[in-house]
């Protein structure tokens, strides 16, 4: 739910809801796609901060003079694993929203 609280079925409804200690209350038709929204934003969340310590570790790692090669290098490989994480994140991305476009009967 919204506050981020756990959730627990009510049962004496014949349409399925869900309550959190907080009082949000959510159908069962109407949770699964508040989840996935709210799912969607952490992972956008999360590729924009690697893509941040990505930025950092390449800002760094053009500092070579400051720096031993070794050093610099180790950055730029850090760099680089990151960007296939942000790729691997971003293809995630793509493939939920095919899928939960199709779900929802938008494609």
């Amino acid at each position: 739910p919204d506050c981020g609280g756990a959730l627990w079925e009510i049962n004496d409804d014949v349409i399925p809801r869900y309550r959190c200690h907080t009082g949000h209350v959510y159908s069962g038709k109407l949770l699964p796609g508040n989840q996935a929204e709210d799912a969607e934003e952490s992972v956008w969340i999360s590729i924009r901060m690697l893509e941040e310590r990505r930025n950092l570790l390449l800002r760094l790692s053009n500092m070579q003079g400051q720096m031993g090669a070794e050093e610099a290098n180790d950055w730029r490989r850090r760099a680089e694993e990151l960007e296939t994480h942000i790729e691997r994140l971003r293809s995630l991305l793509v493939s939920i929203g095919k899928s939960g476009a199709k779900t929802a009967g938008y494609e």
